[in-house]
């Protein structure tokens, strides 16, 4: 999975699992961290495109809500440097939630 690029711009670096938690490392391979003015409004804008792709998908959905499983996801910029993380849970993926 190392390598794999998602879309145009985003790889995956590598993935782990925990007793309950996935851990995917994503990199931004266009982004340097001085491209990104605003992590904040960068997570949140991120965080809220993909939350409901994860949480309804049919596996993820039935691991989060059944089984209490969480999909972290570590962002980090085409040099490496963390930006931001986020975790797709049974509390976020609530359509109640706001980021």
């Amino acid at each position: 999975m190392a390598g794999q690029m998602i879309d145009d711009q985003t790889q995956i670096t590598g993935a782990i699992a925990t007793e309950r938690t996935l851990v995917y490392y994503i990199r931004y391979i266009n982004y340097d961290k001085s491209d990104v003015p605003n992590i904040s409004a960068f997570r949140q804008k991120i965080a809220t495109r993909n939350a409901p792709l994860v949480c309804t998908a049919p596996v993820a959905s039935i691991l989060i809500n059944e089984y209490g499983a969480g999909y972290k996801y570590m962002m980090y910029s085409k040099t490496r440097e963390y930006l931001f993380d986020y975790t797709l849970n049974k509390v976020t993926c609530s359509p109640n939630y706001r980021w």
